[in-house]
């Protein structure tokens, strides 16, 4: 599909840069993230899911960060605490919620009291294997995981000269120290790495040929874990 065609920036009679500039400043993001999420809920709706209340209880759980009061919200399982039921929220919405890039898409505004501004999930926990962590219970099944970085001991070290080096550090600390501490050896082994440093998440122009490749490069390390990987 044209990916760009979920980018639906706010309509303007200003000058273009101007235009989004003011929006950014305003609104808290480039694009408003409507498009995104009306896709999302047709192709649910398909499938006869609208709200949480249409899947078996704790089979889906999506991560999301409430800068309002400075919490990882874990959906649906924390909405009780702002009053809202889980059975009749929306799953495109709470998608919707976890994947509000900052300043790319606009935050979604959760109706409480005050008002709270929820973004990508990916700023608190970027690979949130904790919620699989309970040494009280046997698994059924094996834990996989998909991490689109290196190990952590193959990273590389951040080279700050700058203030704006410094910030990207600060945002990548943000997002992958927490998740770093929960990706034991235990859990290494059933993680499969894809370090894939040259294309971003906000990249909706990628040229067909070079999403084949990613494609293939997933499917070919994926098959190469799987040979080697044993429960």
């Amino acid at each position: 599909m044209n990916v760009k065609s979920l980018l639906d920036q706010r309509v303007s009679f200003l000058p273009s840069a101007l235009t989004k500039w003011l929006l950014l400043y305003w609104n808290l993001g480039l694009y408003k993230g409507e498009k995104l999420e009306k896709w999302i809920a047709s192709k649910l709706k398909a499938r006869g899911i609208v709200t949480f209340g249409d899947l078996p209880a704790g089979s889906l759980r999506i991560i999301a960060s409430d800068l309002t009061n400075s919490k990882l919200v874990i959906l649906p399982d924390d909405l009780p605490r702002y009053g809202i039921d889980p059975k009749k929220f929306p799953v495109a919405k709470a998608v919707r919620m976890s994947c509000s890039i900052p300043y790319f898409f606009e935050p979604v505004r959760l109706r409480t009291n005050p008002v709270s501004l929820i973004v990508d999930g990916g700023v608190l926990s970027n690979f949130p294997i904790f919620l699989f962590d309970d040494d009280q219970k046997r698994k059924q099944r094996p834990v996989l995981g998909i991490k689109l970085s290196p190990r952590e001991k193959e990273e590389d070290k951040k080279n700050i000269k700058n203030a704006i080096a410094m910030f990207s550090a600060l945002f990548d600390t943000m997002k992958d120290a927490h998740d770093a501490r929960h990706i034991s050896k235990r859990h290494e082994r059933n993680i499969i790495f894809l370090p894939v440093s040259e294309v971003f998440a906000t990249e909706f122009s990628l040229p067909d040929e070079q999403k084949h490749q990613l494609f293939h490069y997933g499917k070919n390390k994926a098959e190469l874990f799987l040979k080697r990987w044993c429960y």
